[in-house]
C-alpha cells in the first residue's frame, strides 16, 4: 500500500470488459434488429457471433484501460517516491547542518574557555609573586602572622594557577576529538575556530613553578625560627585552601612538581592533537573573502592577545630567576 493506493490489477480490468461486453451484447441484441434491415438479422441480435465480439471488445478494451491505469498509477507511486526522496535528502542535510553547527558551537566553545583561563594565567602568576615579595618583606620584619597569611595566599593562586592548566589540557582534548568529528561529518577545517594555545604558549607556563619553588623555599627558612613554626604548626593542616590539595602543607611540600607536571602534560596534549592548534597565526591574504578577512583579523587579535600572555608569563619566569640570585 503507498500514498497512491493499491496497484490496479489488468485482470480485473479484463474481467470489468467481459460484463461491460455482455451487457453491450444484451442491448445490442434488442435495438439492432429495429435498426437493420430483417433481412441482415443473422448478422445482429442474440447470435454467437455477436457474444464473442462484444466479449472480445470489452475484454480488450478492458485490458487496453487497465494498463493506462498500471501506467498512470506506478508514475504517481515513482513520483511520490521521488518527493520522499527529496524531502528525505533534505532532512538529512539539515540534520548533519544542525549536527555541524553544534559541533562549531562546541568546538568555539572549548576554544573560548582555554583561551580565557589561559590569558587569566598571567595575572594570577602576577598576584601570586606579588604575595611572594610582600611575605619576604614580612619575614624581614618579623611580621609572623602576616608573613603565613601571605604565603597561604600566594599557594591558593597558585592552586588556582594549577587548575587553570589541568583545564587548558582538557579543553584542548576535548577541542581534538570534536574536530575530528565534526571534519568527519563534512565540515571545513577552516570554518572551526582553532585552538588558541601554541606549543610555545604551553611552554610558557612552566614560569609558575620557580615562583611556587621559591614560594616554598621562603616557607622553609621561616620555619627555622621558632615563632615562625609555631604559628606554621597551626596553619599547615588548614584543609581545603589550596584547590586540588588537602592541606596547606601538602601544597607547600608539592605544588612547584605538580605545577610542572600540568605544564608537561599540557604540553604532550597540544603536541598529540597538533593539528588543531596554532592556525590562528595563518597570515591574511590579499585574495580573501570577506568573512576570511575578520576571520583573519579576529585570529590575528587572538594571537596578539596569547603572545602577549607569553611574554608576560616570560616575565615572570626571569623574575623568579632572579630571586634566586
Amino acid at each position: 500500500m503507498t500514498a497512491s493506493g493499491p496497484r490496479p490489477s489488468i485482470w480485473g480490468y479484463a474481467g470489468r470488459g467481459v460484463v461491460v461486453g455482455f451487457v453491450v451484447f444484451i442491448v445490442w441484441g434488442f435495438v439492432s434488429p429495429i435498426l437493420i434491415e430483417r433481412d441482415k438479422y443473422e448478422y445482429f441480435g442474440f447470435t454467437w457471433i455477436n457474444l464473442f465480439g462484444w466479449e472480445a471488445i470489452g475484454v480488450i478494451g478492458g485490458l487496453a484501460l487497465g494498463a493506462v491505469a498500471i501506467s498512470r498509477h506506478d508514475a504517481r507511486v515513482r513520483a511520490a517516491a521521488d518527493t520522499q526522496r527529496v524531502a528525505a535528502g533534505r532532512l538529512e542535510r539539515e540534520r548533519h547542518a544542525e549536527q555541524r553547527r553544534q559541533l562549531e558551537e562546541r568546538i568555539s566553545g572549548y576554544a573560548a574557555r582555554a583561551e580565557r583561563e589561559f590569558t587569566g594565567l598571567p595575572t594570577t602568576l602576577t598576584q601570586a609573586a606579588d604575595l611572594h615579595d610582600e611575605a619576604l618583606e614580612h619575614f624581614r620584619e618579623g611580621a609572623y602572622s602576616p608573613f603565613w597569611s601571605a604565603i597561604e595566599r600566594a599557594f591558593v593562586l597558585l592552586g588556582t594557577y594549577n587548575a587553570a592548566l589541568r583545564t587548558i589540557q582538557t579543553c584542548a582534548d576535548d577541542h581534538a576529538r570534536t574536530r575530528q568529528s565534526y571534519l568527519a561529518g563534512g565540515g571545513s577545517p577552516d570554518v572551526v575556530a582553532p585552538f588558541p594555545v601554541t606549543l610555545v604558549a604551553a611552554e610558557a607556563t612552566g614560569a609558575a613553578e620557580p615562583v611556587a619553588a621559591a614560594l616554598r623555599t621562603l616557607a622553609y627558612r621561616a620555619q627555622k625560627d621558632p615563632v615562625y613554626a609555631q604559628i606554621w604548626e597551626q596553619r599547615r593542616t588548614t584543609a581545603a585552601v589550596v584547590q586540588g590539595f588537602t592541606s596547606l602543607e601538602h601544597a607547600v611540600g608539592s605544588l612547584a612538581t605538580t605545577v610542572q607536571q600540568s605544564t608537561l602534560g599540557l604540553v604532550h596534549e597540544l603536541r598529540s592533537v597538533g593539528a588543531g592548534v596554532g592556525r590562528a597565526t595563518d597570515a591574511i591574504t590579499t585574495t580573501a573573502t570577506e568573512a576570511e578577512r575578520s576571520r583573519d583579523a579576529a585570529a590575528t587579535q587572538l594571537r596578539t592577545t596569547v603572545e602577549r600572555a607569553v611574554w608576560l608569563l616570560d616575565d615572570h619566569r626571569q623574575r623568579a630567576a632572579g630571586w634566586r640570585t
